[in-house]
């Protein structure tokens, strides 16, 4: 089977942010080496915004983006941890729509605060080519919180196969997996919140 890539995106620069990819990392690995279902894990952490770019555009079976997100009336941003860099998604949408290169997953989980929030959906609308599946919280959020998702999120989703399922079907499921997982051990609801995004005109324009 060919392996299903995960790519994490960390524009935080925050030291709990290194300890929950790291984990996240270290457990994809070990789920690797013990099926024979692969999965290629890829890490980016910079603070270079063309390499954010690239790296949001590249293909992959599922983007995972890190940081620490803010929406406005104007912009929808993810920043670092000092406030020293911000990654503005609105202009990112003009880049890739200009070089006709969208977001190159079909399934987003974007771990920042409210990054499920309306204008985080209206602006992604912009960098899609097909349909798309975002996952975010519809709250304040910390890498705890994340970390115990996450963890049987990835494990449903690397085991899901099936004829003619698409990256979209198995994602849908593993947040079901992992939403129940994650109410039975905390007690609480889930943050998280799943979405089906489809291009809007300006995007169909741009990548169609």
């Amino acid at each position: 089977m060919k392996a299903k890539i995960v790519r994490f995106v960390d524009v935080g620069f925050h030291e709990d942010f290194t300890a929950y990819v790291e984990f996240m990392t270290n457990m994809l690995d070990s789920r690797d080496r013990r099926s024979d279902q692969g999965a290629e894990v890829e890490i980016v952490r910079s603070r270079v915004l063309g390499l954010i770019d690239h790296a949001l555009t590249a293909k992959a079976h599922v983007i995972h983006l890190t940081g620490h997100g803010e929406a406005s009336a104007d912009d929808v941003v993810l920043f670092t941890d000092d406030e020293t860099t911000e990654y503005s998604l609105v202009e990112a949408v003009g880049e890739f729509q200009d070089k006709s290169t969208p977001i190159g997953a079909q399934v987003i989980l974007i771990d920042a605060c409210f990054g499920a929030s309306a204008r985080f959906q209206r602006v992604l609308r912009g960098c899609i080519e097909r349909e798309t599946l975002l996952i975010g919280s519809g709250r304040s959020i910390d890498w705890r919180e994340s970390t115990t998702w996450a963890a049987t999120f990835y494990s449903a989703y690397l085991r899901a196969k099936g004829k003619g399922a698409t990256p979209i079907d198995w994602a849908i499921e593993a947040v079901g997996r992992a939403d129940k997982a994650y109410e039975i051990l905390t007690d609480r609801n889930t943050p998280y919140r799943s979405i089906v995004l489809s291009p809007n005109r300006a995007a169909q324009n741009a990548f169609g």
